[in-house]
């Protein structure tokens, strides 16, 4: 692919993102990116979200496969690239949900997060819900496992920004909760990260709202979502609509029904630094390194 085209390609992404992710907040701005919450005393004074680019993180991811090692290694270094220094650790059980990332930490890739949290050196964190998110609304009590990751960090770090990234559900395995019969569903996997959204912010909103209740002069968690479902909404739609240079099926972004290709995770990863650095992606790199360093190019030669 030439330079040209590749530069396209990167920008058609980025369109993507700022498109889909950017009308969403246009529409949405309170349900995205603030709680959807009547105003306390701590939410009053406002979002502790700083106004420009964050120039320097140390960042903990906690979650499964859909974080993987290689969307954040891309991450930092697409970050790196645009001038923002993106440190990180991980806790990754696949398929694992926050409730057993909390108890089940020995299973777990890479850090032990309750115990790394108490060091205080983590002034992000990024949380994720295992899917399929209705069994674990129904069974797991994800806000209130939430609330614990999020209090811990807090605990140890007063200053730490929380974040909830928002993924996807498989595309071809059927939709159901745990113990309730199989009923095919009548939307789409794409009509499906719209309808799915509410569930996102439900888990966000509850957390919120039980930290209010149980602490009402605290500093509020002000959660942010990273909204890597819609974005991937928008760059299916994207690709549909022909217009993603290099990319002529969205079947390119997976590996499978749910995980991502390294095309699908250099664009979560830019889905990533937007969200947590708002720095501005044009310039982002097309070559960046997977979780083995291995280089590869996106799109592919």
């Amino acid at each position: 692919m030439s330079r040209r085209k590749r530069a396209g390609f990167v920008l058609a992404l980025t369109s993507a993102l700022v498109g889909g992710v950017g009308l969403l907040v246009h529409r949405r701005w309170h349900k995205l990116w603030f709680i959807p919450e009547p105003p306390s005393r701590g939410m009053a004074q406002g979002s502790c979200e700083p106004a420009g680019v964050v120039p320097r993180l140390h960042v903990l991811f906690v979650g499964h496969s859909l974080v993987n090692q290689t969307m954040p290694r891309m991450a930092s270094a697409i970050a790196a690239a645009l001038g923002v220094e993106l440190t990180y650790d991980v806790q990754l059980i696949d398929g694992g949900s926050l409730e057993v990332n909390w108890n089940h930490a020995e299973e777990a890739t890479g850090v032990n997060a309750r115990e790394a949290l108490g060091t205080g050196a983590y002034d992000t964190m990024v949380l994720t819900e295992a899917v399929n998110l209705d069994d674990h609304l129904r069974w797991s009590d994800p806000p209130g496992h939430a609330l614990r990751w999020y209090l811990l960090a807090r605990a140890a770090r007063p200053d730490a920004r929380l974040f909830f990234y928002e993924t996807w559900h498989h595309r071809s395995e059927p939709r159901h909760a745990s113990g309730l019969p199989v009923l095919p569903s009548r939307l789409s996997w794409r009509e499906q990260l719209d309808a799915d959204l509410g569930k996102w912010e439900h888990i966000v909103d509850a957390a919120t709202r039980e930290a209010m209740r149980s602490a009402p002069d605290a500093a509020p968690l002000d959660v942010h979502i990273v909204p890597g479902g819609q974005a991937l909404a928008a760059l299916v739609d994207a690709v549909r609509a022909g217009e993603v240079p290099g990319v002529a099926r969205e079947v390119e972004l997976f590996t499978d029904g749910v995980h991502l290709s390294d095309l699908g995770n250099y664009f979560i990863a830019l889905v990533q630094v937007a969200t947590l650095t708002h720095v501005d992606l044009t310039g982002a790199p097309h070559q960046v390194p997977r979780a083995d360093g291995e280089l590869v190019s996106v799109p592919p030669d």
